[in-house]
């Protein structure tokens, strides 16, 4: 190869890519792949990573540097995969280089070596393993326990021990009493077929017929859509799909919303199959997040569970991508590359050929839209897996009625039935901390913050006032700034004080609080989590954390403390999202043997929505509000894009956006709207003044020319201290 030019994708230098010459003391030879691997390159007297990501002959500059030196001597990342990053770039405009710098794991983009380490597997000691543990562990269960699980399963890593619960330190107690011991070794080889642990459930007749649908198209691209009612057996429709792909020597992507729902699915598969797995979210740290993206990597993890973010992976040998609740926002990233990996995921299985599974009991309308219009093939889970049966649904009309603590009357009658005959109950509020509201009780004044257009909510056990939207936080006020007083009331309810209203009100009971301020790593998850399927009468409190994914057996009854959320938002996709999140929070009743309640609290009974959803299938309010978008020409019927602007003033931000519209030439163009620009409802947030400015189209292509346009003008989407504009592709928040 004579004179090559690299092109190269350096992050944070502001470029899509930079042009450098081989490195002078490592030629390339005509035959060697250079696309995809690290380099180490200079810029502006730094050194940097980045990675090669074309080779052509000739470059527009005159005068070219070489590459310092090769980072990895075989591609980090293929072809096909940087192409998929491509048009995440190019359809979120997005900065390219900046998408292949989010994509790689931290101690990659920092230089590390792309090469796994040893991993640690506890086995037990040679001279321990014909000694009975029975006779030597009478009063220790827990001990016992772990002895037999290892005798059944050695070597096992650290990391599935702990996915079973096993904490470090029993581990570490037993190793020291010379009953366990460790060995190294690297990560296991990936096998040309799934190995079974425990056998497969019987899929009943629905199951069986989405199975053999699904099965019949495993070897080209498909995108299916499962709609299933909670509770129907999506989740085993799932592992008996991905053994058929793992049988056929493929690898398999699931994607999960949140970090709440990954340690229940990785404990359903890791008690199914033998095959190597690993996750990833933002939950690891940056050592172990780089070894589970090398093992997908190298194709030795055979399942890779994740959320959004594991969508960058570079897998070899993908056969299957499924996206477990596919209409979750979580979904959506709010910063940087705003993508949707839902969508990205539909993309990335087009590329590479291969089928795609969304499943969800509340669909989303762009997905029921996409199967009206032969995009997506859809298939139906309608009664529950088992002997579970429907909830029964029952609206509480709190009206001028007494409250304690949010809680009415026949809510509190019912949950004490519950809870006398054995059974759990869970109480979804979602609004964390203990109170939304700090207000002095001789003036009024409230408690703000000073950074946003928002009140701060009141913490306590550490006492505190945060605002949950910039995460300032401060100590609560000794008296009030406006009148001196000290008589201070905290109104509203929220998960902590609802926590302690319920350990008043059924002191013999234990409370399980499940939010982001109690629940802020996996193995607290985890934990909790055990503590629940003992099945044990008692109370579940939490947000969405608690609403989705999860199966508690023994819970019987659902109350909501406050439906009316949504009911009346300015967002055109609120009605949307709350029936979404009542019926999943609703489907968490009766998945057993007994049957289950869902008892909803609100102001508005009478509402349109609320009647639909307790006496109609979810279809129905789907096919009405599917109605009310094509009327109004809102999504799925027309895309949006939504250009917000950030400043030090208000008036900064709208003059900006004012003279972004000009740009746009809309008027030339009736295909497309321009609406604004405006303040946004959130006028201020974390200390800057808030505008926006909102496109719609039609017509896909032309909002994205219009888009490409805008991304050109460098002067128009402009990243400063004091200014900056930031573009969201179909966005799901217009605040």
């Amino acid at each position: 190869m004579s004179n090559p030019v690299l092109e190269v994708a350096v992050a944070n230098t502001g470029f899509a890519w930079l042009d450098y010459l081989p490195p002078i003391a490592q030629p390339l030879s005509n035959d060697t792949v250079v696309v995809g691997r690290r380099v180490r390159v200079s810029v502006r007297q730094r050194e940097l990573i980045g990675v090669v990501i074309n080779v052509k002959a000739t470059s527009e500059f005159a005068k070219l540097k070489p590459v310092i030196e090769w980072v990895d001597e075989q591609p980090l990342l293929p072809e096909a995969l940087l192409r998929f990053y491509r048009w995440l770039s190019d359809y979120y405009h997005y900065p390219f280089s900046e998408v292949i710098d989010m994509a790689l794991p931290n101690g990659l983009r920092q230089g590390l070596p792309a090469a796994l380490t040893p991993i640690t597997l506890w086995q037990l000691s040679e001279n321990k393993r014909t000694v009975d543990p029975n006779q030597v562990f009478k009063r220790a269960p827990k001990q016992l326990a772990l002895i037999t699980y290892l005798q059944q399963h050695a070597p096992v890593s650290s990391t599935q021990l702990a996915s079973q619960g096993w904490r470090r330190s029993l581990l570490a107690s037993l190793a020291h009493k010379g009953w366990l011991e460790t060995i190294e070794q690297l990560p296991p080889t990936a096998e040309a077929s799934a190995q079974t642990q425990q056998a497969d459930l019987p899929l009943n007749d629905q199951q069986q017929i989405v199975f053999d649908a699904i099965t019949k198209q495993l070897t080209d691209y498909h995108c299916h859509l499962l709609h299933g009612v909670t509770g129907s057996g999506k989740t085993e429709v799932y592992i008996q799909l991905a053994r058929r792909v793992l049988q056929a020597g493929h690898q398999v992507l699931i994607l999960v919303p949140e970090i709440g729902l990954t340690p229940q699915l990785v404990s359903r598969f890791s008690q199914r199959f033998c095959e190597p797995w690993v996750t990833l979210h933002s939950g690891l740290s940056d050592q172990q997040r780089l070894q589970a993206w090398l093992q997908a990597w190298q194709g030795s993890a055979r399942i890779v569970i994740g959320t959004r973010s594991a969508l960058f992976t570079p897998l070899p040998q993908l056969g299957l991508i499924i996206v477990d609740e596919e209409h979750d926002v979580s979904f959506k990233q709010q910063d940087r590359l705003r993508y949707s990996a839902r969508d990205g995921a539909i993309v990335r299985a087009q590329q590479c050929d291969i089928p795609i599974l969304l499943g969800s009991a509340t669909p989303s309308l762009e997905s029921l839209a996409n199967v009206a219009r032969d995009r997506f093939q859809l298939h139906r889970l309608t009664t529950r897996a088992g002997n579970a049966k429907p909830v029964n649904y029952q609206l509480i009309d709190i009206r001028r009625q007494p409250l304690e603590d949010g809680l009415s009357k026949p809510l509190l009658t019912a949950m004490q039935q519950r809870l006398d005959a054995g059974q759990q109950v869970l109480l979804f509020i979602n609004r964390r901390g203990y109170a939304p509201v700090f207000l002095c009780h001789a003036c009024g004044w409230i408690a703000d913050c000073h950074q946003c257009d928002a009140h701060l909510t009141v913490h306590l056990n550490p006492d505190y006032l945060q605002c949950h939207h910039c995460g300032y936080r401060r100590a609560l006020f000794p008296s009030c700034p406006s009148c001196q007083g000290v008589d201070f009331i905290s109104k509203g309810v929220g998960t902590k004080r609802l926590e302690q209203r319920l350990m008043e009100l059924f002191p013999q009971y234990p409370v399980i609080r499940i939010d982001r301020d109690n629940v802020r790593r996996q193995q607290t998850m985890r934990t909790l989590m055990q503590q629940i399927m003992q099945g044990d009468p008692q109370i579940l409190l939490g947000t969405q954390m608690l609403a989705k994914g999860h199966h508690f057996p023994q819970v019987t009854l659902v109350g909501v403390i406050d439906a009316d959320h949504g009911l009346f938002s300015t967002d055109f996709r609120g009605q949307e999202r709350l029936a979404q999140l009542l019926l999943q929070v609703a489907g968490r009743a009766g998945r057993a043997q007994h049957a289950g309640d869902v008892l909803i609290q609100t102001h508005a009974p009478e509402h349109a929505l609320l009647q639909t959803l307790i006496s109609q299938p979810y279809d129905v309010l789907a096919k009405t509000l599917l109605t009310e978008r094509q009327h109004a020409l809102l999504p799925p019927f027309a895309t949006l894009a939504l250009l917000r602007c950030d400043a030090k003033t208000l008036p900064q931000a709208m003059t900006h956006l004012t003279q972004v519209k000009q740009r746009l030439n809309h008027r030339e163009n009736p295909q497309l709207a321009v609406l604004g620009p405006i303040p946004a409802p959130m006028q201020k947030r974390a200390g800057f003044f808030r505008a926006q400015l909102l496109l719609s189209s039609v017509s896909r292509q032309v909002l994205q020319q219009a888009l490409t346009n805008l991304s050109q003008q460098k002067d128009c989407l402009i990243m400063r201290p004091h200014l900056k504009c930031t573009l969201d592709v179909d966005p799901l928040e217009l605040f």
